[in-house]
């Protein structure tokens, strides 16, 4: 299955053409990681520290008109409220299947790359946040939405459901 990537932020306008992700942000790649950490030792199963560490999220896009208000965030250090990131299929009905919620977006990293006679230039965009829900929804073969499933997590708090 091919995917679309779209990030919604606010006060970041993009230049999204798509009818449903109008103004939003086209990702080329998504990364997020969170990390448990943990060792086995003698007698018991795992020990775990209580406190995930959870990575900044990395994405791709091209360089367009976020690119001046994202290095302005970054530049400033001004939060972002609240940001959307959503997996849709690469069809006519763009269902979201995956969907990340975030608050309180703090860009990390913003990194432009372009070379000589090359490629559209990109950029490397990191950014960390203190909430973040994820919402699955799965597809069923014939194209229908079935009940999502959701959990969310609060960095600062150390506590999610």
């Amino acid at each position: 299955m091919a995917v679309d990537l779209y990030l919604k932020l606010d006060g970041v306008p993009g230049e999204c053409i798509d009818s449903k992700h109008k103004e939003w942000i086209q990702l080329l790649s998504f990364s997020h990681a969170m990390n448990q950490a943990g060792s086995m030792f003698s007698g018991g199963g795992q020990s775990t520290s209580g406190r995930v560490d959870v990575a900044d999220v990395s994405v791709m896009k091209r360089v367009d008109k976020a690119t001046p208000k994202l290095s302005w965030h970054l530049a400033t250090g001004q939060h972002i409220k609240s940001g959307i990131v959503e997996f849709c299929q690469s069809s006519k009905e763009k269902h979201v299947f995956m969907k990340y919620t975030f608050e309180d977006i703090v860009v990390s990293s913003l990194s432009p790359s372009v070379s000589h006679g090359g490629d559209f230039p990109v950029e490397s965009l990191s950014y960390r946040f203190s909430k973040i829900e994820w919402e699955y929804t799965p597809i069923d073969e014939k194209g229908g939405k079935q009940p999502s499933v959701k959990a969310w997590w609060d960095v600062k708090e150390n506590k999610g459901a």
